[in-house]
């Protein structure tokens, strides 16, 4: 092993969050090391290769604390943990001018709203899944790491954080690393954990989001294989909203066919139509919106099973759309052109038979939805459908989907200072996270979707400053 070092704030991973709490600590004098397993700059999480957007709640970050706060409380259904609403939502403005003021380049992007979410540019591409290395994030994020550096801080690469050490009141006060260097002691006055989420870890996100989930698109980057987590429990911490989880519905040939990941994705076709299952069964909600639907697919028996069915006229029309304005390639074409298996149906039966499933079932599941539909409302369904509900006429469109995870929302339970809790809920002296690898901000049943950029700039920022609190 070779010799211990000592710095004020010892940083894991470098993602944003990671990033700006090491940049922030730097700001407040003290010395910092940042330690990221990737072998490249900025590094191998997901920030880099992430679209940019920075929002809260699908909704502007410049919008009124208040308004931010109760919309992540209403959104996530009472899951997010309030004092953490409201320190977000308090810091989200002072989080942008910082990001400005230390060269990052943000455009507003209506994306079709009145008012804008802001953007990293320049944009990045979605031919496919590796079209991000001239993106906004991993430009910025580079240029971020250099000005760490510039200003007096480390950035120690290809570097993996191992176990967290105590002293003999229970506080941290450093951890155990391994790199180029060799192994070896960091001696940390604040160390704080942000190497993203679980979801890279198939064991993992079996054991918490669903027992077959480990059958899902990973719709990120391979290094968020929750290192932080286990080191964070391993000490006694807290862990919360482990089974949910940020991601969108692919169409299946994304398992073998990176051309159809990260994009198109298929959650729009959810409001003119219905997913079911192997033999042709609804078993969700779909007005609860796509990343629900993606998770409630996750957790089923059969995360690779599931179809969208939808009318021609839909296909046409929603399938044409892009994610949330952004340069995306929309379903329709795409898939055609990429060669991804569409199903088509000029009736009920034609279509069932062509996507081997129960011509009984999708009959009675198509007709039990368009009575609705002609009733006024999804609420008498046995699974009721929340939201407008229109009949789903012939000819028939079904396209094979399976569940894309971009991150995991839950993680170790921090307080609104971004000091990691105990299995009382009580501080633990000197340990922090951010991003990722926190938990009780996103999550719930019908998504809870905070934002994940937006997030990590946010509980960075407060990360580095808990260590002055």
């Amino acid at each position: 092993m070779s010799d211990a070092l000592a710095v004020g704030t010892l940083v894991v991973g470098g993602g944003l969050a990671g990033t700006v709490a090491a940049l922030r600590a730097r700001e407040l004098g003290r010395s910092v090391l940042l330690v990221e397993k990737g072998v490249e700059s900025p590094g191998a999480g997901n920030s880099p290769m992430s679209g940019g957007v920075l929002h809260a709640s699908m909704q502007p970050m410049t919008d009124p604390s208040d308004v931010v706060a109760q919309r992540i409380l209403d959104e996530s259904d009472g899951l997010a943990r309030p004092e953490l609403a409201q320190r977000y939502a308090a810091t989200c403005v002072r989080a942008l001018d910082w990001l400005r003021a230390r060269g990052v380049e943000l455009v507003p992007f209506e994306g079709g709203r009145e008012e804008p979410f802001w953007i990293v540019m320049p944009r990045r591409g979605f031919a496919d899944a590796h079209d991000w290395q001239g993106s906004g994030m991993r430009v910025h994020l580079a240029a971020l790491q250099d000005a760490l550096v510039r200003d007096g801080g480390e950035v120690r690469r290809e570097t993996k954080a191992l176990r967290l050490l105590e002293d003999g009141d229970g506080a941290v006060r450093g951890a155990i690393v391994r790199g180029p260097q060799g192994t070896y002691d960091v001696e940390a006055r604040q160390v704080v954990l942000a190497d993203g989420g679980f979801q890279a870890n198939p064991a993992l996100v079996a054991a918490h989001v669903g027992r077959f989930a480990d059958q899902v698109v990973l719709r990120g980057a391979r290094a968020a294989t929750g290192d932080a987590l286990r080191m964070g429990l391993a000490l006694g911490a807290k862990a919360v909203g482990l089974q949910y989880f940020y991601g969108h519905l692919l169409h299946r040939q994304a398992l073998t066919d990176d051309r159809l990941w990260p994009a198109p994705t298929l959650d729009a076709l959810l409001e003119p139509g219905i997913l079911v299952d192997s033999r042709g069964r609804r078993f969700l909600d779909e007005g609860r919106g796509g990343i629900a639907a993606t998770n409630d697919l996750a957790r089923s028996d059969e995360p690779r099973g599931g179809w969208i069915v939808c009318s021609e006229a839909a296909w046409e029309a929603v399938g044409r759309r892009s994610t949330l304005g952004l340069p995306t390639p929309p379903p329709n074409p795409t898939l055609v052109e990429r060669g991804a298996r569409i199903v088509r149906g000029a009736d009920v039966e034609t279509l069932a038979e062509a996507a081997s499933m129960s011509t009984f079932v999708l009959s009675d599941t198509l007709a039990e939805m368009n009575e609705a539909a002609e009733a006024g409302g999804g609420s008498g369904l046995p699974i009721p459908r929340t939201g407008p509900l229109g009949p789903i006429e012939s000819p028939l469109v079904a396209i094979p989907v399976v569940p894309g995870l971009t991150f995991t929302m839950g993680g170790l339970l921090v307080d609104a200072d971004a000091r990691v809790l105990d299995l009382d809920e009580r501080p633990i002296r000197g340990l922090f996270a951010a991003g990722g690898t926190m938990g009780g901000l996103h999550g719930g049943p019908r998504g809870g979707y905070v934002g994940g950029l937006s997030s990590a700039l946010v509980f960075g920022l407060l990360a580095a400053e808990g260590a002055e609190a």
